[in-house]
């Protein structure tokens, strides 16, 4: 009674006119009351040409559109609709006394995606779409507790949006909502190119090979069946509902004659070649995908959002960490993603900038499932804050707030520099992507240049007035993270022998120990710990004072120096520094913690002389 009550008033607030772009593709009212509740009034044009083939033609759909463009939708939608068709048709089949068997309680929908974070932020855009219907969606991913999981499976999902690995594990051990699959209505791939690269995710073609045939239109050979690893069983198993196949990436590239190797069988018998064996159409093959599959391919031909603007910082290795600093202090406005193609890269960065009393946060494959969805959290919930990462982060995330993107080292491909500055500048927002770019870089620059149809990317303006300050900073924090990395080393190996000793029982005596070599170690270590108590006060103090270019005179500020905004600056600076002398004095005569009012609150001087303006900003004054 409830339920019915919110239906009702939800269609009582349903407005035709602010929905008329949605209602032309003829969607259920609960998906409408949905849509209009997340304020999304106009499908996107990916949305609007998978949707009537997908939900209403029951056709599959191979589709691509640059990232940020709302393929996610793009098939929940279809999913949903004709998940709420088919129980329509039940409900009035059980009215009319018809002996349809039901097929509720049975899985209807796998989606499948590369990483954890994305599979659960589809799970999240799933639930939202589906507010109004019954139908339930669980997220099964790694990282996560396999006896949680298991008592979601055990509420009987409609619908499952989960990573390859954490599946397949729970389908090889027999879960019986994961091996009745006679009745799947939507095998969804997301993000097909990340799925099918080398080396990655072979649990995904175990998985298909779960999956009952859905194409009948022609005969799986036993040599192809043998190629496949198939199970004889598995692959006479029947098909009870059409299965539709969907598969989405923000790149395709689908080889000439596609739909006729579809209609002959790709393999005929034969292994695929080298260059087809890790491709988004043999992936879709292998799915399942029917012959007059839908193929919808929006890429433009810049492959990049339309308003991301782009640009390089030229420099040597030992440079980045201050340019990094320079980018985040002068423009740090906004959310950043600062990418790194390697795990100790993103330790080194977020060491470094902790140090530098940035809200920053790393993001890697070897960090628990619970630490990644705290640190996103965190990164989310702060409006100008960091988040470094390895490629995890990369694919189909969907942030709100991320104004820059920084390639700390340079992605490997063309298609991975895509993927990552697509988490900037999406749903027709704009923002920047900055590469930095070493001598060795130099070759894989032009190379991504070429691949992008690009002659040259514009150089991203920095004012070398501001650096040696920046160097100072962080060559101080650089100091004390090596001291720390030593200190930790050396408590490392020491542990390591004592485990060992434990381990091979055998006890180390203090005698055992040569007092000759301990000693200096002790010490060593001892001095080292008072340096960086010494280099932590001193990069405190100086991270305390705003960031002052090199020309600046505290002594003598001329006329011609002092320009309206300088002005304003130190009238400002000035204010700050008596009113934290004042809350300093109250805090001594209280002797106690005073409380941080809003006013105390507020973030001081920055930078002297410059406005602290976003690299988007910065970057296209520069152009003017």
């Amino acid at each position: 009674m409830v339920e019915e009550q919110n239906s009702y008033d939800s269609k009582e607030a349903l407005d035709e006119d602010e929905l008329s772009a949605w209602l032309e593709l003829r969607l259920n009212e609960k998906i409408l009351r949905a849509l209009s509740t997340l304020k999304f009034l106009h499908p996107t044009p990916i949305q609007r040409a998978c949707i009537p083939p997908a939900a209403h033609q029951g056709k599959d759909v191979i589709g691509a559109a640059e990232t940020g463009s709302g393929k996610t939708l793009a098939y929940v939608i279809p999913v949903l609709q004709r998940l709420l068709d088919e129980e329509e048709k039940y409900k009035c089949s059980m009215h009319e006394g018809s002996n349809i068997r039901e097929s509720q309680g049975l899985l209807r929908a796998l989606i499948l995606t590369p990483t954890r974070e994305l599979a659960l932020q589809v799970c999240k855009h799933f639930k939202e779409a589906a507010k109004f219907t019954s139908i339930k969606v669980v997220p099964i991913v790694g990282g996560m507790s396999l006896q949680k999981q298991e008592r979601l499976l055990k509420g009987r999902p409609d619908a499952i949006v989960g990573t390859p690995g954490r599946l397949w594990e729970l389908m090889s051990a027999g879960h019986e909502h994961l091996t009745e699959l006679n009745h799947l209505s939507f095998l969804v791939l997301d993000e097909a190119d990340r799925m099918i690269e080398k080396g990655h995710f072979q649990e995904l073609q175990s998985i298909m090979n779960m999956l009952p045939v859905a194409n009948q239109s022609r005969v799986v050979t036993n040599q192809e069946n043998n190629y496949l690893g198939l199970d004889n069983s598995v692959m006479d198993a029947p098909q009870i509902h059409r299965r539709q196949t969907l598969v989405f990436s923000a790149t395709l590239a689908l080889p000439v004659g596609f739909r006729k190797k579809l209609k002959k069988g790709h393999l005929n018998g034969k292994p695929p070649s080298k260059s087809e064996e890790y491709s988004v159409a043999l992936l879709a093959e292998r799915g399942g995908v029917r012959p007059n599959a839908a193929i919808i391919d929006l890429t433009s031909q810049t492959i990049v959002a339309a308003k991301l603007e782009e640009s390089f910082i030229r420099c040597r290795e030992e440079e980045k960490d201050f340019y990094l600093y320079y980018l985040l202090k002068l423009h740090g406005l906004g959310r950043t993603i600062i990418f790194c193609t390697s795990i100790a890269a993103v330790r080194h960065v977020a060491a470094i900038l902790g140090l530098m009393q940035m809200k920053a946060w790393p993001l890697h494959a070897q960090m628990q499932q619970r630490q990644r969805l705290k640190y996103m959290d965190r990164f989310q919930s702060e409006e100008n804050s960091c988040l470094i990462s390895t490629d995890v982060a990369a694919r189909g995330l969907d942030i709100p707030g991320v104004r820059t993107v920084v390639h700390y080292q340079l992605p490997h491909s063309a298609e991975v520099y895509v993927h990552r500055s697509g988490r900037t500048a999406r749903a027709s927002e704009d923002g920047c992507s900055i590469l930095f770019v070493t001598p060795s870089d130099q070759r894989k620059f032009i190379s991504l240049c070429d691949a992008l149809s690009k002659k040259g990317l514009p150089a991203f303006p920095c004012n070398s007035a501001y650096m040696p300050a920046v160097m100072k900073r962080v060559q101080l924090a650089q100091k004390i993270d090596d001291l720390s990395r030593r200190n930790m080393q050396t408590r490392a190996k020491k542990s390591w022998l004592k485990r060992n000793a434990e381990a091979l029982e055998v006890n180390i005596e203090d005698e055992d120990v040569n007092e000759k070599d301990d000693l200096p170690c002790y010490f060593l270590e001892k001095k080292r710990a008072v340096e960086m108590k010494r280099l932590i006060q001193e990069l405190k103090a100086m991270l305390e004072q705003p960031l002052e270019p090199k020309s600046f005179s505290h002594r003598f500020i001329t006329g011609a120096d002092m320009s309206p905004l300088l002005a304003a600056q130190l009238k400002n600076y000035a204010k700050q520094r008596k009113s934290k002398n004042q809350n300093k004095n109250l805090k001594v005569r209280l002797k106690g913690n005073v409380r941080m009012g809003p006013d105390r609150e507020k973030k001081g001087l920055v930078v002297i002389g410059q406005e602290m303006v976003e690299p988007l900003n910065a970057l296209r004054t520069s152009k003017r």
